[in-house]
């Protein structure tokens, strides 16, 4: 069974849309909009999903979210970077995960997700994680077919693991 659990992460200084002539009464609703779409493609192609009661804004949200989706023991973490987000936050976020890490952002300009991506990745870089990275709308038949594979990939490689007595620990997951 292949479980993901998609974790949005943002800065809040950045949750509002400043572009000229965009009208935007609720900030929250257009940055879920991105981890709504991936959600419903990968349960449209059959994964499970577990999603986050709510999205890292601060330290201490990055750390309560992973935890709380960590006691589902997903195969894949997905983190969805909608907008510039410290890249600290998706740092203490895969911490407190055990298995594979996926970074996924936008590429609307509108909206800098990408450098955001790119960011944590690095810091993930940094500190031994291994994860991987995708980006675009997840519509398009080439990311969904890379988010699937990754998927499928996360579920093979939590299976072996876990066989192996592991735990589905993944390098550089700090547990």
């Amino acid at each position: 069974m292949m479980r993901y659990a998609p974790i949005d992460t943002r800065s809040r200084q950045n949750a509002t849309s400043h572009h000229p002539g965009t009208v935007n009464t609720d900030p929250r609703t257009i940055l879920k909009r991105p981890c709504g779409r991936i959600v419903g493609a990968l349960e449209g192609i059959g994964h499970r999903v577990v999603t986050a009661a709510g999205d890292i804004h601060s330290n201490a949200t990055a750390v309560a979210v992973a935890r709380q989706l960590s006691g589902a023991r997903p195969d894949l973490t997905i983190v969805n970077v909608p907008v510039w987000a410290f890249p600290h936050f998706t740092v203490l976020a895969a911490q407190e995960t055990s298995g594979a890490v996926l970074l996924v952002s936008n590429v609307d300009p509108q909206y800098p997700g990408m450098v955001g991506m790119l960011a944590a990745g690095g810091g993930l870089d940094q500190m031994g994680r291994l994860h991987e990275r995708a980006w675009g709308e997840v519509e398009g038949q080439a990311v969904l077919r890379q988010l699937d594979a990754l998927a499928r990939a996360g579920a093979a490689a939590s299976s072996q693991l876990r066989r192996r007595g592991r735990g589905a620990r993944w390098p550089g997951s700090g547990q």
